[in-house]
């Protein structure tokens, strides 16, 4: 309405309280005047020289009601509420804005929310779809969020939804596809809504949150089921979804930690035998696999919960000590456990300051905080040795992607003192990524995209300068290729390993590089996938002489790279130029994987030749 107002302003006409249009006048005729005379018939002739702008004026008003009727249904309830029921007038109730209104709003349908709980209409599939509805319109609505969580408490909120979840409501039937819908998008909407309840600024929330995790290891379940369902595993249902506040994030998960590390050791206590029947396939009896999700969505807090702590150390705990369960329902159907993907996620938002999943996640400059999880992360990953759970390595892949100028700056020099990363603990880290050939290219992805950057910026003619360290970064990485079917020995998983298609995945979801350098970039990126491709054509069995011999594509399409801003200064032939050019990459790579192999050895991850 303010942007209405300020329109006509601007084309010389008035909004009266009752809706009509007049022009705007100063003196006895002005709008106050006008608004208590009834003016209008007496200045506005049919064809006088404001008749167009009134009527633009009055056409803006109802496009205005109409668009936020069908578009928008908390302004549209607010404009109705401000023009009244007949669009021909407007009925004012004092100074009331759109923020008021979506209070008032907002406050009454979370009445009819709890109204639909309480009752258990909500377990019919009309009762389910409306109490959808509420959530979907008002997850966003701090007054709504705050009002259902503290209408429910934190028992109700616990109860409501393990009953939900648990109960098929149609008398011992499956549940229909459409009530199946309705619930799993009610876990997206409630998850949102309880969210939004948890950042608002409202003191009714401390009690809520304090008691959600005193609650967690309280059975939530009906009475009439036969298993629990713990407050820890409906909250982390729902954490699946939503932008939590990160004191009440990082209190949880202290909280749910503690409880995972006193449980008997070895045990599914999350996951019992018989395992309760619940609405669709996507419920994780395992908390933990939530809460993470929930922590990656809130990067501030993924750095707060991982940054080491003699104490407290969560990192340690979840890659290394944890038992994670591998049943049905907790596994991919690649057996891959999903509470550790979550994991990485968070473990990679602690550290980048990036939710893994927004693809409009910006990367900025790192903070001290998300360095120093670095860091503990890769030592802890590389204390695991050949250990680390095979979840992680894709994840810690993207995570060092995210720091390829520091992986670079250790990789080329890994004997010098003073590097941005410990050198051990990446050579060590870098096999077991290396293990999985997908993380081994989502690696060597990132850090073409470096190799191109440091190339370009080099136009000093000397290859000895730039050429070299990358030689030197190259070669360590490529040790941990070789590291891998090594460790792996008959079991590897590069044995039968297809074509690599880098350039289309780095295209797509590596996006930390300029215009200018993309089609170098793409022949680059070709030129290793072809070499891939021939060394597992000859099933691994090349020698690491003969890997960094002269039919390395992926290193002479480095030295080709920088040929093009480097051409021969001396003016000698074309090929004995590119010969020496070439030369300088591969014999920093050698180098580089002798010292690379020389730190796997020493902690323990391959032996002597």
């Amino acid at each position: 309405m303010h942007e209405l107002e300020a329109g006509a302003a601007a084309e010389g006409v008035y909004i009266q309280g009752n809706g009509t249009v007049i022009p705007r006048q100063d003196g006895p005729y002005s709008t106050e005047h006008l608004e208590g005379a009834g003016g209008r018939q007496t200045l506005l002739g049919a064809d006088g020289p404001t008749a167009a702008a009134v009527e633009a004026m009055t056409a803006r008003i109802a496009e205005v009601l109409g668009r936020s009727e069908d578009a928008d249904t908390t302004a549209a309830r607010a404009l109705r509420e401000i023009v009244g029921e007949d669009r021909d007038t407007f009925q004012p109730a004092g100074p009331v804005g759109m923020e008021n209104a979506e209070q008032r709003q907002g406050e009454a349908d979370a009445r009819e929310a709890l109204r639909l709980i309480e009752s258990g209409d909500y377990e019919t599939p009309e009762g389910a779809a409306r109490l959808n509805d509420l959530l979907e319109t008002h997850r966003d609505n701090e007054h709504f969020a705050v009002d259902l969580a503290t209408g429910l408490g934190a028992e109700g909120t616990l109860s409501f939804w393990a009953d939900a979840r648990i109960t098929d409501h149609t008398d011992g039937t499956p549940p229909s596809d459409a009530y199946t819908r309705t619930i799993r998008e009610m876990r997206e909407n409630l998850g949102i809504t309880l969210g939004t309840a948890t950042r608002a600024d409202d003191p009714r929330m401390a009690e809520w949150e304090e008691r959600i995790v005193a609650l967690g290891l309280h059975d939530m379940a009906p009475a009439d089921q036969a298993h629990p369902l713990y407050g820890f595993q409906a909250m982390s249902d729902l954490m699946h979804h939503g932008d939590y506040d990160d004191g009440f994030l990082t209190t949880y998960g202290d909280a749910l930690l503690e409880t995972d590390r006193n449980l008997a050791d070895g045990t599914d206590f999350w996951v019992p035998d018989a395992r309760t029947h619940f609405v669709g396939d996507d419920f994780r009896s395992d908390p933990m696999t939530g809460f993470l999700t929930g922590l990656s969505a809130s990067p501030d807090a993924a750095t707060a919960f991982f940054t080491a702590e003699e104490e407290n150390d969560h990192a340690t705990y979840l890659i290394r000590e944890r038992h994670y369960p591998d049943t049905a329902g907790e596994v991919t159907d690649n057996r891959e456990r999903i509470a550790l993907g979550a994991l990485g996620d968070a473990l990679y938002a602690g550290a980048t300051g990036m939710d893994p999943n927004d693809p409009t996640a910006e990367r900025g400059d790192h903070t001290p905080g998300q360095e120093a999880v670095l860091h503990h992360v890769l030592e802890v990953e590389s204390g695991a040795k050949n250990d680390l759970p095979p979840e992680l390595r894709e994840p810690t892949a993207r995570l060092l992607g995210d720091y390829r100028t520091e992986v670079f700056e250790t990789a080329r020099n890994p004997a010098g003192s003073g590097l941005p990363l410990d050198a051990e603990h990446l050579a060590v880290v870098t096999a077991q990524i290396s293990r999985t050939p997908e993380a081994y290219e989502t690696l060597q992805g990132a850090m073409a995209v470096e190799f191109m950057e440091r190339i370009h910026a080099d136009t000093s003619g000397d290859p000895s300068r730039v050429l070299d360290d990358i030689g030197w970064a190259a070669g360590f990485l490529d040790q941990g290729r070789f590291a891998a079917p090594e460790i792996d020995k008959a079991n590897s998983s590069w044995a039968g390993q297809q074509a690599y298609d880098i350039g289309g995945y780095l295209i797509g979801d590596i996006p930390w590089i300029g215009s200018s350098l993309q089609s170098g970039l793409d022949q680059l990126l070709g030129a290793w996938t072809q070499h891939q491709e021939q060394t597992i054509g000859n099933g691994l069995q090349d020698s690491r002489s003969d890997y960094y011999g002269t039919s390395n594509q992926y290193l002479n399409g480095l030295a080709d790279q920088w040929m093009r801003l480097n051409p021969d200064p001396l003016g000698a032939e074309d090929d004995v130029w590119q010969t020496e050019t070439q030369q300088v990459v591969r014999d920093g790579a050698r180098r580089s994987d002798d010292e690379a192999r020389r730190l796997l050895i020493a902690a323990g991850l391959i032996t002597e030749d």
